[in-house]
Parts: C-alpha cells; structure tokens; sequence
C-alpha cells in the first residue's frame, strides 16, 4: 500500500480516542433510555458504571486533543493532573473491590449516575479498575513524550506494548461476550461489560498509535524491510480469518442448533477453505511484492555495476587531476621561491591587519626591513607605532590609522623608524581595506618597501644641489656684477670717444651685456625650477599678481579662467610673465590678449592669444629649441617649466593674425569650478 493511502498513527490516535468517547457516552445512553441491548447486550448482563464510563471519557478527550494537536504548557499541566488523578482512582478502587467494597468516588459515581440518568447504575468491575490504571499512565506518558520521540523510544515502547495488552485483555472480553459466556460471571469478582471491554480495545489501539512508529510494536510493521511486509500481511489475515471462523461457527450453532462436534467439523472446513483462499490472494499479493522487489534489486545490481564503471571512470580522471594537482602545487611552490626571493632582492614585505582581532601579521621580509627578529618581536599597533620614536612621526602613525580605518581607497605614505643598531631607515608603504557584504572594514592589506638607501640619495642629493646652488648663486652675482661694471664703463667710454666708428663698437658690446645680463637673470629664474614641490595653483589669482606687475600699455587682457586650479611647479606664474613679456615686446602691434581654456578628451587646454603679427612659420620648427635663446630664451625657460609639470606646450596662432600658445594639462592635473547652481 502506498504511503498516502495508509491512516498515519496521528489520526489513528484520534479516532481511537473518538471512538472511545462514543461506546461511553453511548452505553450511558443505553441505561438512561433503559435500552437492555445497548446498555449491556442482553438482559443479566452487566452494564456500565458512572464511573468507568468518566473515566473513558476523560482518558478519550485527553487523547483525542492530543493528537490533533500536542498539548503544551499549562494545558498539557492540567491534562497530566486529570490523568494522574484517574490513575489514581483506579489505584484507591482496586485493592477496596477486591475484599467486595468500594472507594469514595467510585460510591460518589454510582449516586451521581442513578440521579442523572434516573436508573440504577452499577459499580465498576475489578477488572477495569486494573485496567484504567496502565491506560491513565500511558496517557500522561504520552504527553509528555511524543514531542521528543527519538529521546524517549524506550518508554514510548512500554507505552505501545501497554497499549497492545490492554487491546488483548479487552478482545478476550469481547470474545467471552461473543460465545454468551462472559468471564468473571457466576463468580466472587465484579465482571466487566461489554462496553467497557469495547472502549478498553480502543483505548489500547490508541496508545499503541500514539506510541508511533518507532516504539514497538508499530515499529515491526513499519518499514520496507521483509519481516516487516510479512507482519503486515499475515497478522492481521490470521486475525480476520480467527474472527470469521468463530463467527460462522457460532451463528451455526445458535441459528441452527447443530451439535458441538458438528459444528468443529463444519468449521474446520470452512476454516480450511477460508484460509485456503486467503492466504492465495495474500501470497500473491506479497509474490508479486517480492517479485517487484527482485526485479528493483535487478534494476538496482545494474546501476551499482553502471556506477561502479562509472566510479572507474571518474578514479582515472582523479588521479588525473591529482597529478595536474600536484603539478600545480610544485609550481606553486615554485613561484612562491620565486616570490620570496624576489621580496628579498626588492626589499619588498607584506602584512596585513585583522580589525576584529587586532592581529598584526608581517612577513619574514617585512622583519628584515626592520631588522627585528620574528621571534622576539610581536606586531602589534602599539609596538609597531613604537617602531618610530619620534613624536611627529607617532602623530602622523596614528593619523595613519584613523584614514586607513575610515577611507575606502588605496592609500599610500613615507615614514622613518630607528632599527635595534640604531641606525634610521625609511620605508613606502601601500595599503588598502577590505570589507564584507556589507560594506563593513574586516582587515587591512598592505605592502612594506625599503626605501632607505634611496632615502639617503635624495638627502645627498638636496645636500649637493643647495651647494651647487649656493655656488651658482656666488658665481652668478660675481658675474652679474662684473657684467654691470662693464657697462658702466662702455657708458664711461662713449661719453669719452668722439670717434663715431669707435662708439658704434661700444654700443654693440652694450647691447651684447644687456643680452648676457637677461641670460643671466634667465639663469637664475631656470635654477628655481622643481626646487619646491608642486601645488595646486589658483591660475586667476596668479594671473592677478603677475598683471600687477607688468607695464602693458594700451594692451587689453582678457581672462577667462576663474575657478580653475591646476596642479604644478610653484613658480607657473613665470609661464605667464614670459608670454606677455614677449608679446610686448615682438608684437608691437598687439592690442589685446586673452587668456581662456576649454576640456578636450585628453585633458584641459590652456590658451594664450594675442592679436599681433603672430610668428613665421620658418620660426615655430624651432621655436622651444635652446639655440633659437638668443632671441625667445624665455620661450625656452617655459617650455621646461612647463614639461617638468606634464604639460605640453604649443604654438598654433596663423602669421599675420597673431601668436597662439596652447598648454595641455592631463586629468586629474586641473580642477574647474563647480556648474551654475551647484555649491562648491
């Protein structure tokens, strides 16, 4: 039978419970309408006491709720207290009705049942007052039990077999009613009747459901294994056919009056056919199981084998795919070497930094940087902040921290630290965060790179330029000076000559000093080029002060460039003081400049124009060339400056209606205002 045409326990429990409710109420019923075949079967027979019959009852509505819906809390509290207390009547009659009397409640009944039914009511029998105590108990076991099934199987199991007893007792009861020969009759012992011998079989059926599937005796019916099939086919067709054959010896024998002897006689044989029958159906049935069962053993012997070469199959590509397994772990291992060795030669470590645990993990490369060793020196912030002793750069560590712990971007910085010897070091290091699904920080990765001897270079190098510079600085007044007594002399001179040959020499030597005095001011100017770092200009405000300081005559000069900042070498305003310079002083003719920009895919174009002559094309080939100095040096000095910042600088301005210098400034070199109606 397919499982979802099988009565699962849980209902079973339930009608058992139902139908243990009805028999009470009905036998009830049965002495209240005075109804001699309901209330106990056939005159002289016994009938239902009140008090077994409340005790069915109660026992079945506890059942009953149950199972439809296990009862918890103060609830299943005060079911356990009703079951106890049934129990416990029970214990209180038994032993009193054994020597002929009675208990309280048990009297109690009998006068509640002979007021409320207006009929004599009788005691309850020795034998249900036995009976209710087991059931009782079974009942609060199960209460308490049926929720935690795989804990409590053993006392679930003393349930069901309980159950299964009290299910025998009240079918032997039933059947001493069946042959008109009820048991305890005609003795010293109160007999049971029928009634309560039928609810005392449901009751029993009950508890052997509510028990479940796993306890016993269920849990040999339940299953797909052999034994199981069998008990579920044989038992109950040797209970139906014992139960036909009883039947139809006794309607034989009451109906038809036949002799003992006869009537075994006729039974046998139909027993014998009976059974014959039955047993054919049923044998077939469980062959055609069987054979069903084969036929999937058959079914399944082909599918392991199937499997099994399939498993070969996939045994060969495993050991495939261990041996490419193993190739890769070698190169792993390999490029590991490799990777070490190569921190090693670079001075390259890593670490990271585990937010939730604090755990600061280095590599073996990042300890030789440090020149500590691994097994005396802990990473940890504090330790690592001590690393640095000086106050500046432990204010700067922990400012660090605070942006690596709040920004969300790669980050970068410079630090110095003192080594066990002593000595100074400075390393570069690069980290970034990572975070989790929800965007929250988990830990810090970073890389340690020894920048010592670089370090050590520039320091030797700032030292060697500011001496270069200071000597350049002593060379250059010495000459600016001698250059400037010079000309005071030719000056002298010419006052002093009246030859007219003679005075054209020494203006052409004046005009050959004041060439070397603008080189050597050039000179000066070039040297300033990437002495100081590079900043974010104000090109409007720059354009301010150099305009101040220029004479520009009638020129106009339009600037278009408010709000924007570009990124370079501090002394961009000299760019701009050389090309007005040279606009006023080659074109002459020039009435105007404008100074505007616009963003192009590249970046941002800088434009200078002026509405002079403009510049021959024989002359823009080498326009930015040193040797075109003697003339433009300025441009020159531009172009450099301009070049150290990456910018790129043009000329494309057409002869004749004036020069047009471009700068191209790349992204992320220049910042533009904010669109109109936007904060800044």
């Amino acid at each position: 039978m397919p499982d979802s045409a099988r009565v699962s326990p849980t209902t079973l429990t339930a009608l058992c419970g139902a139908a243990t409710i009805f028999i009470a109420i009905l036998g009830l019923l049965g002495i209240a309408l005075g109804n001699t075949v309901i209330a106990g079967l056939a005159p002289g027979y016994k009938t239902v006491s009140f008090f077994a019959a409340l005790c069915w009852i109660v026992l079945g509505i506890v059942l009953i709720t149950h199972a439809i819906r296990p009862l918890t809390g103060y609830v299943r509290t005060g079911a356990a207290v009703v079951c106890a207390a049934v129990a416990l009547a029970g214990a209180l009659e038994l032993p009193l009705t054994l020597r002929g009397t009675h208990s309280f409640p048990d009297i109690l009944a009998v006068q509640a049942g002979d007021l409320l039914l207006a009929h004599s009511t009788t005691h309850v029998s020795t034998l249900i007052a036995g009976i209710i105590i087991p059931i009782a108990i079974g009942v609060l076991l199960i209460l308490y039990s049926t929720e935690y099934h795989e804990r409590y199987t053993k006392i679930l199991s003393v349930v069901g077999i309980t159950g299964l007893c009290v299910f025998l007792v009240g079918l032997t009861l039933m059947i001493s009613y069946a042959y008109g020969a009820p048991v305890l009759y005609n003795t010293a012992v109160t007999p049971t009747s029928y009634i309560s011998a039928l609810a005392a079989c449901f009751m029993g059926a009950g508890l052997v459901s509510a028990a479940g599937s796993g306890a016993l005796p269920l849990m040999l019916f339940s299953g797909s294994s052999t034994r199981a099939r069998l008990l579920r086919t044989f038992v109950p067709l040797i209970i139906i056919i014992l139960f036909i054959e009883e039947l139809i010896g006794g309607l034989i024998e009451n109906i038809y009056h036949v002799s003992n002897s006869l009537t075994l006689a006729i039974s046998l044989v139909l027993f014998l056919i009976v059974t014959v029958y039955v047993v054919a159906r049923a044998s077939q049935g469980l062959g055609d199981a069987l054979d069903s069962a084969e036929n999937e053993l058959v079914t399944k012997n082909d599918e392991l084998h199937a499997a099994y070469e399939s498993v070969t199959l996939s045994e060969e590509e495993l050991r495939q795919q261990y041996d490419e397994l193993a190739k890769s772990q070698d190169e792993l291992r390999e490029s590991t070497r490799r990777l070490l060795e190569a921190q090693e030669m670079a001075h390259l470590g890593f670490w990271t930094w585990d937010i939730k645990t604090g755990c600061v993990e280095w590599a073996d490369e990042v300890f030789r940087i440090f020149g500590l060793d691994p097994e005396s020196f802990t990473p940890q912030i504090d330790s690592i902040l001590a690393l640095s002793p000086w106050p500046e750069e432990q204010q700067r560590g922990r400012e660090l921290i605070q942006r690596a712990t709040e920004s969300h971007s790669r980050s970068t910085y410079e630090q110095r630290f003192l080594r066990p010897d002593k000595s100074i070091g400075y390393y570069h290091s690069t980290f970034e965060g990572r975070y989790d699904h929800a965007g929250k920080l988990v830990s810090i990765v970073g890389t340690v790179l020894d920048i010592t001897g670089r370090k050590k270079a520039e320091i030797a190098l700032r030292l060697a330029n500011q001496k270069l510079q200071l000597m350049n600085i002593v060379a250059w007044h010495d000459i600016q000076n001698k250059v400037t007594s010079l000309r005071g002399y030719i000056e002298l001179s010419r006052d002093m000559v009246a030859d007219e040959t003679v005075k054209k020499m020494l203006k052409t030597e004046e005009d050959i000093l004041m060439v070397i005095h603008q080189q050597l001011e050039y000179t000066r100017e070039y040297q300033q080029i990437g002495a100081k770092p590079s900043e974010w200009v104000d090109i409007s405000s720059m354009l301010a002060m150099v305009l101040a300081m220029k004479s520009i005559r009638s020129v106009r000069v339009l600037t278009e460039v408010a709000g924007l900042f570009i990124y370079g070498d501090p002394i961009l305003e000299k760019v701009f003081s050389h090309l007005i310079e040279n606009t006023l002083v080659h074109a002459k003719t020039a009435t105007e400049i404008r100074i505007h920009y616009r963003e192009t895919t590249e970046g941002l174009v800088l434009m200078y124009e002026d509405n002079g002559l403009g510049i021959p094309v024989a002359e823009k080939k080498n326009f930015f060339v040193r040797t075109f100095a003697s003339k433009h040096f300025g441009l020159f000095f531009i172009h450099d400056i301009l070049e150290l910042s990456g910018i790129t600088l043009v000329e494309n301005g057409e002869p004749g209606k004036g020069a047009r210098f471009e700068m191209t400034i790349p992204h992320g070199m220049y910042r533009l205002p904010p669109p109109p109606g936007r904060d800044a």
